[in-house]
């Protein structure tokens, strides 16, 4: 079975600076499209977007400037599992 792997910039609109979209709203291709539906990566998404929000607003900037490695940081440290 191969790994799939979503960045975190996949979950950010690229018109908005202050919207972040998670499970089965996401977009992705078909090919990807089905496993990103199910709930485990539902509830990855989710916890990821909600981090990486109160991130945003705690420094005050927008949603595409949250630091990557401290989002991954935060997520391992709330015990998600990242690949």
């Amino acid at each position: 079975m191969s790994e799939l792997v979503l960045g975190s910039r996949r979950l950010a609109l690229e018109s908005s600076w202050d919207v972040i979209v998670a499970g089965r709203s996401i977009s992705a291709d078909r090919t990807v499209n089905g496993s990103l539906r199910i709930m485990a990566c539902c509830l990855n998404t989710g916890e990821a977007a909600g981090i990486a929000a109160a991130m945003a607003a705690r420094a005050d900037h927008d949603v595409h400037q949250v630091d990557t490695e401290n989002l991954r940081a935060a997520l391992r440290k709330h015990g998600a599992y990242l690949p």
